[in-house]
């Protein structure tokens, strides 16, 4: 559902001419949501890993080889990364010259 509130004005400049601007504000709530499904599988070839640490202690371990496990290797299924609870406003502002015959 969507609320639209808006004006404009019309200005003669002589018998034929004139100026007109008109504004609109489109008005609704944010529901985009976006989830994540993933499934990951180890590589059939490649050899090694790389490691990676950060300050607060954790690592990060990417890996191919399955005497290695990775970090990456749980599944996720439907794991919300996002969800709009905002206002959201879409103003829209046109301007034309109008002549009259």
């Amino acid at each position: 559902m969507t609320g639209v509130i808006g004006g404009g004005l019309k200005y003669t400049l002589s018998k034929r001419w004139g100026v007109r601007v008109d504004m609109r504000d489109h008005i609704n709530r944010d529901v985009v949501r976006t989830t994540v499904t993933a499934v990951p599988t180890a590589a059939s070839s490649g050899e090694g890993a790389l490691t990676l640490g950060f300050s607060s202690g954790q690592f990060l371990v990417f890996s191919a080889s399955r005497g290695v496990t990775s970090t990456l290797s749980a599944s996720v299924h439907d794991f919300q990364t996002f969800a709009g609870t905002a206002i959201v406003n879409q103003v829209d502002a046109s301007a034309g010259l109008f002549w009259r015959f």
